[in-house]
């Protein structure tokens, strides 16, 4: 994805240096290391090797068979690189990419593209599945916005009764009057 020598690899390696050295002071103090992720930002260049994540309007979308290929290798990488991460917390919705949010080579999108239903499901249960079971991993998934299913009770609990408990998934809401 970064070739080496690019600039996209030099920006990564420094990327990886810095947060390993923030990892390892967490890890040093007795903390659990918990990150704030947007899903989802990948970078560029996986869109021109893998452009089946993309759907006609040139969106990625969680739900092609391609995107779950690529976030495996995305979270394997992740847990190998940083060993020390004990818990993701999952936003979603506007993404932040570009040189004046310090991601320079990469693309996002909000992953509900279609019905919050269907998509809500699909994410929850991939990110418990990959992050929380087969990596031990906490995930905070932060609900919000767009229709979502905070504001109608009814959808909140068809997609959040569709996933069966784990210890390791938690919910929590950004009320829009302020924040959490």
């Amino acid at each position: 994805v970064f070739p080496s020598g690019s600039a996209g690899r030099a920006w990564a390696e420094e990327k990886k240096k810095e947060l390993t050295g923030f990892y390892n002071a967490a890890v040093g103090a007795g903390l659990k290391v918990t990150f704030m992720m947007d899903i989802i930002v990948l970078p560029e260049m996986i869109a021109e090797l893998e452009p089946d994540i993309l759907d006609k309007a040139g969106k990625m979308d969680i739900c092609s068979s391609t995107m779950k290929k690529v976030l495996d290798c995305m979270f394997d990488e992740m847990f190998s690189e940083f060993p020390q991460i004990s818990g993701i917390y999952i936003r979603y919705g506007e993404t932040y990419v570009g040189d004046r949010y310090l991601t320079p080579f990469h693309r996002g999108n909000n992953p509900i593209l279609g019905d919050a239903l269907t998509y809500h499901r699909f994410l929850i249960q991939y990110l418990t599945d990959k992050v929380c079971e087969e990596y031990n991993r906490e995930i905070y998934y932060r609900t919000w916005g767009f229709g979502d299913f905070q504001y109608d009770p009814d959808l909140y609990l068809e997609v959040s009764n569709a996933i069966p408990e784990h210890r390791n998934l938690y919910f929590c809401i950004k009320h829009t009057q302020g924040d959490f």
